[in-house]
């Protein structure tokens, strides 16, 4: 799992599971369900179907999908987004 740090801050954890992209809730105490799924995005080897909480939000082939990333990323300019490697606490 690794860690999502939004402008420095451990906003959400990421997890690859199989064909599933899943977010989740950081544990941080500002989130009403601390650990909860937020996000899934499914690659289904054809496009990406993108779910909140069992629901199926949109579905984009990879051209579309990645036309909406770079509109996102010049929309989110101003923020820092950064995967990190989850440590284990000792």
């Amino acid at each position: 799992m690794e860690q999502i740090l939004i402008d420095g801050k451990h906003d959400y954890d990421y997890k690859l599971n199989n064909t599933t992209h899943e977010l989740y809730c950081s544990d941080g105490d500002h989130w009403f369900s601390p650990g909860s799924l937020s996000m899934e995005v499914v690659d289904d080897g054809n496009g990406l179907t993108v779910m909140e909480q069992g629901i199926r939000l949109i579905y984009l082939d990879y051209s579309a999908a990645e036309r909406l990333s770079i509109l996102l990323r010049i929309i989110n300019r101003d923020r820092t987004y950064e995967a990190v490697t989850k440590r284990e606490r000792i």
